[in-house]
């Protein structure tokens, strides 16, 4: 006659087994005891994007690429708006907290970078008239707080720019500067109170930081709409490339507060 093991026989056995298989040491990949996420172990590198302390923080930290000493690695990071409609202004105050350029490849001579912004875009002055898909052509204006890895700003402080642009390829990964300008920069944790302000009939724009306003005019119709319309807070880095290790690295934390817009 077969015999049969009792049920209660079993179920000890298999906790028996269980419990072995945990007392095989499995060894410690990361416990996070550094700062940031361990760059020769994980892919992603740190990013965060909620509302704290009613403010809408935005962070991301971007690795550049390890298979060449040429070129970078571009990436945004955003918060988009539902209604994509140019605004006639838009503003917001924007404080930068922690930001990394520091980190350089000697052979590569790509400047990496880290900036925050309010980014919205305008109109489209393709010739011949936009191309559904490609964004060449479409105008942008931003206000930005950023730094440059080759900077001879002091450590802890950031330059304030306002921009105009026009994007040169379809992905408007490339772009033409039609007017830049600078304003005093400011430290980490210094709030700057932002404005963008669209003249249509007067062909400008105006941008304010902390109570200074500079202008950039631009010619030709802005009749066109953008073929990709979008408003936006949003993080953008460019990260050089590099054969040597560990991977560059490059990024920006910022708060946005009272975030203002108009039609």
């Amino acid at each position: 006659m077969e015999s049969r093991i009792p049920r209660q026989v079993a179920a000890l056995a298999a906790v028996a087994l269980a419990g072995s298989a945990w007392a095989v040491k499995v060894p410690t990949q990361d416990d996070f005891s550094t700062p940031g996420l361990n760059r020769a172990l994980w892919i992603e590198s740190e990013q965060g994007r909620f509302v704290q302390a009613k403010q809408l923080r935005l962070g991301r930290f971007t690795y550049g690429g390890a298979a060449s000493d040429s070129g970078l690695v571009a990436d945004t990071f955003n918060e988009p708006l539902i209604d994509t409609t140019a605004p006639k202004s838009m503003g917001a105050d924007i404080t930068v907290v922690d930001v990394k350029t520091d980190e350089t490849c000697a052979a590569n001579p790509f400047n990496t970078n880290a900036r925050v912004r309010l980014i919205a875009a305008y109109f489209n002055q393709r010739p011949g008239g936009p191309v559904p898909g490609d964004r060449t052509g479409d105008v942008l204006a931003q206000i930005r707080l950023g730094r440059l890895s080759d900077t001879t700003l002091p450590a802890g402080q950031v330059d304030v720019q306002g921009i105009l642009s026009t994007c040169s390829n379809a992905d408007c990964s490339a772009s033409t500067a039609i007017g830049v300008v600078n304003f005093a920069p400011v430290a980490l944790g210094t709030k700057v109170i932002s404005r963008v302000d669209w003249a249509k009939k007067a062909k400008t724009f105006d941008f304010t930081a902390n109570g200074v306003t500079q202008t950039v005019s631009y010619t030709g119709s802005s009749a066109t709409p953008p073929v990709l319309g979008f408003v936006q807070p949003s993080i953008r880095n460019e990260v050089a490339n590099c054969l040597s290790t560990p991977k560059v690295k490059a990024g920006i934390v910022a708060d946005f507060d009272n975030v203002r817009f108009s039609y």
